[in-house]
């Protein structure tokens, strides 16, 4: 509750909680151990389940933005895309550069508007540079082949890269975020076994 809430209301709800005994108040500011939490009670326990359920569709929705397709595949991507006049290595490097960059437009960002906001903006534009690049590619445009998956992979890195495990820092426990972590891998294993 407390990652959701500001300390002011968590005391105002324990209060409510306990009648107003001072003792449980005092038990809870003095108390040092944290509440010890099972996959049982992440997965199934009411207090829990929706910030775990969230948090793993997050994880695994960031693995369909279409990253790891340019990640995994940029030598051939951009092997076929020799007319740009650049080597693979060359243009790979670029890739790595921009996504290396981009991470500290991100946190600029994060600081200057909503989470929520750039994480819906972020994925709307990644899907329009996925239609993009699929299609540039099918039609030979390899210049536009190069920018769209240079300008994706900064606009992943403003958005959905950072913003998916900092919500998930944030609403979840631990056994939660790990679980989450698994699904994330999970996803990035099968979209690496089932595409081309």
């Amino acid at each position: 509750m407390s990652n959701i809430y500001h300390p002011y209301v968590v005391q105002e709800r324990i209060a409510e909680l306990s009648n107003g005994d001072e003792d449980v108040l005092g038990e809870m500011k003095g108390s040092d151990k944290a509440e010890v939490v099972g996959y049982t009670q992440v997965l199934f326990g009411a207090k829990y389940r929706r910030s775990t359920f969230v948090g793993c569709m997050l994880a695994m929705f960031q693995q369909f933005t279409g990253i790891n397709a340019i990640m995994f595949y940029s030598n051939l991507i951009f092997e076929s895309s020799d007319g740009s006049g650049m080597s693979t290595v060359t243009l790979t490097f670029m890739l790595n550069t921009v996504n290396f960059f981009a991470t500290f437009g991100g946190m600029y960002l994060l600081s200057k508007a909503g989470r929520k906001t750039i994480l819906v903006v972020t994925c709307i534009i990644l899907g329009i540079f996925n239609i993009l690049i699929g299609y540039t590619y099918s039609q030979d445009y390899h210049t536009f082949v190069v920018v769209a998956s240079l300008s994706m992979i900064a606009f992943f890195e403003f958005g959905s890269g950072p913003i998916t495990w900092l919500y998930m820092a944030e609403i979840m426990q631990d056994k939660g975020s790990s679980l989450a972590t698994v699904l994330n891998w999970l996803v990035s294993l099968a979209i690496s076994l089932f595409l081309p």
